[in-house]
């Protein structure tokens, strides 16, 4: 992981965002924690929830009318075979 002109942390790969906890959870580092507990990140400018963006990247967009929710009822957990 390197710094870029801005001083913020550029990611060479997703295993550079997260560490992993004994039960398999994926515990994002280097996160914005809102008051809710879910780790947040800025992709294109935007803040985002990490296990969503980990989600549509593995497994594809969330159907509209459905909701994610952490099976591990971890919050800090981004690992999409959690949600």
């Amino acid at each position: 992981m390197s710094l870029n002109k801005l001083g913020k942390y550029k990611y060479r790969t997703d295993k550079d965002m997260y560490i992993v906890s004994p039960n398999g959870c994926w515990i994002g580092k280097y996160a914005i924690h809102t008051q809710y507990k879910y780790p947040r990140m800025v992709r294109n400018g935007k803040y985002i929830y990490m296990y969503r963006y980990f989600y549509e990247k593995y497994k594809g967009k969330v159907p509209n009318d459905k909701c994610l929710d952490h099976v591990c009822k971890n919050r800090m957990c981004i690992n999409p075979s959690h949600l």
